[in-house]
């Protein structure tokens, strides 16, 4: 039998230095914070460790539904209190460092996106069979949000969401699985209501080019969060059309 440990930190390596890579030719701000993210919890790691060692087995003995809810009670938490305030240090530093060139060419993206994608396949390969297994939790790579196809990014798909204050599943944390959440037969019928409003100008989200955080009033009631996030998704269906014209006709949706 492999060790499927080492085979995950090997997949997820590889994946860190794509992502890297990608980074830097779409988006130098996002690989810059990423870089000064990373830096600051190496230099706290010893730190981190004796925590991280002493709290997670507590968590672990747990029964399925506790553990779920003090680890989402937890995460909630030390978002509300440091978010904020961490994500303005980082970007304060990433600020002062120099601009890092493009690390690879459009050419070498594309290749390099794909390379990704199968490799992301590959470590949720040995995630599952680590899991029947039952040796320590193996995690998946962080989810890249966007396509580089010839729409371009598309901004409402670098976002997380949360319904009356609750965040929506992770098959769901999309425009597609929001919208249909919240009743909307296509997401292109979510967006035109976010671009539109309920009530006046301030409702109204551009979806263009929307705010780093915004909230959104269902008509029916509920409160609709979103928050921007730095990664893309491998995800099949991210060539869809999530801001079709309003008088489409397309049945992507």
């Amino acid at each position: 039998m492999p060790n499927l440990t080492e085979i995950h930190t090997e997949l997820m390596a590889v994946i860190e230095d794509i992502d890297t890579k990608l980074d830097s030719l779409v988006d130098s701000d996002t690989a810059g914070k990423r870089k000064v993210g990373n830096d600051l919890v190496s230099e706290a790691d010893a730190l981190i460790t004796p925590v991280v060692d002493q709290l997670v087995p507590q968590i672990q003995e747990m029964d399925e539904r506790t553990r779920a809810g003090v680890y989402l009670g937890l995460v909630r938490a030390l978002r509300s209190t440091f978010d904020e305030e961490v994500s303005k240090m980082i970007a304060g530093i990433a600020e002062t460092m120099p601009k890092p060139e493009p690390l690879v060419t459009e050419e070498e993206a594309k290749v390099l996106s794909k390379t990704r994608s199968e490799l992301y396949q590959k470590v949720k390969n040995v995630v599952d069979l680590n899991a029947q297994f039952g040796e320590a939790e193996l995690k998946m790579p962080k989810m890249r949000r966007g396509s580089r196809g010839k729409r371009g990014p598309r901004a409402l798909t670098f976002y997380t969401w949360a319904i009356n204050g609750e965040e929506v599943a992770e098959d769901d944390d999309n425009v597609k699985g929001v919208s249909a959440l919240l009743g909307f037969e296509k997401a292109a019928e979510f967006t035109k209501a976010l671009r539109e409003g309920r009530e006046n100008e301030q409702d109204k989200i551009d979806t263009t080019n929307p705010p780093e955080k915004f909230e959104w009033k269902h008509p029916d009631g509920g409160l609709v969060s979103a928050t921007r996030i730095e990664e893309e998704d491998d995800s099949a269906d991210e060539a869809q059309d999530l801001t079709e014209p309003e008088n489409s006709t397309s049945e992507t949706e």
